[in-house]
């Protein structure tokens, strides 16, 4: 997923001028270099993006929204399995002091955000996630103070910690 998310977001951040001018076809380029260096083997790429029901995406804009997608329905299925994937439990793996998890729920599609604030309510309600992980993940689904000053303070003020210098770190 994140190898994924990575390719994905990458096309997205750069200026709009230079990704127009390398926008190419995925299958022309996408497929060489995100496809057939996968880092995992085990994982057959071409399978969890369902080329063979829906066909190769053709823009890397159609392949970040296909990544987007099967990221998000994987993750919400994760949750559904096993419970919130909280920076405690991540960290048993992972000297990462950010939460990933928001991260993907950030990307998700606007028709995922509904459901996702749903398991984001009960995650926490069950104890899944701290006071920190509810708090950005309401962030990032619209539900809190949208200006990002506003929500560091209601952070602080809610946890005891200063998420900007976390963010700092990264």
């Amino acid at each position: 997923m994140d190898y994924l998310r990575n390719h994905a977001l990458h096309f997205g951040v750069l200026p709009k001028e230079k990704s127009i001018t390398i926008n190419p076809t995925f299958f022309t380029k996408g497929k060489d270099s995100v496809i057939e260096n996968n880092p995992v083997p085990a994982i057959d790429i071409e399978k969890y993006l369902e080329f063979d029901t829906k066909g190769i995406p053709v823009t890397w804009n159609e392949f970040s929204e296909r990544v987007s997608r099967k990221n998000i329905e994987c993750l919400l299925g994760m949750i559904k399995n096993y419970g919130y994937l909280s920076n405690k439990r991540v960290r048993l793996y992972s000297n990462d002091d950010f939460n990933a998890v928001s991260v993907y729920i950030n990307a998700a599609p606007k028709e995922y955000k509904k459901d996702l604030w749903e398991v984001v309510k009960k995650e926490y309600k069950i104890g899944n996630m701290d006071e920190g992980e509810y708090l950005i993940n309401e962030y990032m689904l619209g539900k809190g103070p949208r200006d990002f000053e506003l929500f560091l303070r209601k952070y602080k003020r809610r946890t005891g910690k200063d998420l900007q210098i976390i963010l700092d770190k990264q």
